[in-house]
């Protein structure tokens, strides 16, 4: 299980209850505050009222999941994903982004904080024993750590594990463990490169308008 991290503010919460609800306490907990009706005060609320539609469809996208089993940390996403078996089995952690992925959830998915998972990717646990007359199920995790970034159409298959700050490479297919900040690509995914850097400030969500009206640019607080 992946242990919380805090990065720009957010933590992890694993609560299946406040994952149905919408993300506006959080955001209204956090928010910027400036001087009242300064000018600074009416242009944020005028970003926060325009980018409002964005936040309630993003919010009632996000409870469609949850509400099947889906666990999410604060202001994590998924759009459009495909699942397939007991959505209870998958977690996201706080900051990240799922698209328009395939994930089959024979076995737990975890994936941590502030993870960029693009669309086509497929996410695979289950499979079959070649040695079995039955062609039994063999079903494994897959785990995704903090701020791994699983590019267009890759393939993880059953009981792999992605290191932290890894990267996998659109297309490429993952057979095994990746250690953390491994550049991989290929089929199978072998190792290109270091990332060069261990960790990262930032948060592939908080870069959206509708959060930053309430937040502020977090991801990018702290850049030289």
């Amino acid at each position: 299980m992946l242990e919380p991290v805090k990065v720009s503010k957010i933590e992890i919460k694993w609560n299946n209850l406040a994952s149905f609800a919408m993300p506006c306490p959080y955001l209204i907990k956090n928010r910027l505050k400036e001087p009242l009706f300064s000018y600074k005060w009416l242009k944020l609320w005028a970003k926060r009222v325009w980018t409002f539609p964005s936040l309630l469809s993003l919010s009632f996208r996000r409870a469609y999941y949850a509400r099947g089993g889906v666990r999410f940390g604060n202001l994590a996403d998924m759009n459009g994903a495909i699942l397939q078996g007991a959505w209870s089995q998958l977690s996201i952690g706080s900051g990240s982004f799922v698209g328009r992925a395939e994930i089959q959830l024979l076995a737990p998915v975890t994936i941590g904080n502030n993870v960029i998972v693009n669309d086509g990717v497929r996410i695979i646990t289950g499979t079959h024993s070649l040695e079995s007359p039955f062609f039994d199920s063999i079903n494994k995790p897959i785990t995704i750590h903090d701020s791994a970034w699983i590019c267009t159409a890759a393939i993880l298959l059953p009981g792999v594990t992605i290191g932290k700050a890894s990267v996998v490479a659109a297309g490429a297919v993952v057979t095994r463990d990746v250690p953390p900040g491994q550049v991989v690509a290929g089929n199978p995914a072998r190792f290109v490169k270091m990332r060069g850097c261990d960790s990262l400030a930032f948060s592939p969500n908080l870069l959206r308008a509708c959060y930053e009206a309430w937040l502020g640019n977090v991801s990018t607080k702290g850049r030289s």
